[in-house]
């Protein structure tokens, strides 16, 4: 439901949009942005989109050693063929392989556990 003068059941209005982020590369600081995002629906086109996404890694390993997630923000304007506008913002959070199939990090250092 979305608030506003009266409120409105819009769930089937922004199905099937799909949001893709382009390729971004970790600063020194190990953050990441990018101001590049392309937005597609399979039957509306899409004739401009301007967004931007970024985020880091956690400092806190997996068992293998690489970073346990990845996390971040995003978000994209847009018009469409027929004069539509929109946006979406989000966040996002990603696991590493190895906490998705055992839910295990490494423990803290000096943490003994």
């Amino acid at each position: 439901m979305f608030l506003g003068q009266e409120l409105r059941d819009l769930g089937g209005l922004a199905k099937d949009y799909e949001l893709h982020l382009t390729t971004a590369i970790f600063r020194e600081d190990g953050q990441f942005d990018r101001d590049r995002v392309v937005l597609q629906h399979p039957e509306r086109t899409v004739t401009l989109s301007e967004g931007y996404w970024g985020g880091a890694p956690s400092s806190r390993q997996d068992e293998a050693g690489n970073p346990r997630l990845v996390a971040g923000f995003n978000g994209v304007s847009f018009e469409e063929s027929d004069g539509s506008e929109g946006e979406f913002f989000g966040s996002f959070l990603g696991l590493s392989e190895a906490v998705r199939e055992t839910g295990v990090s490494r423990p803290l250092p000096g943490n003994g556990s």
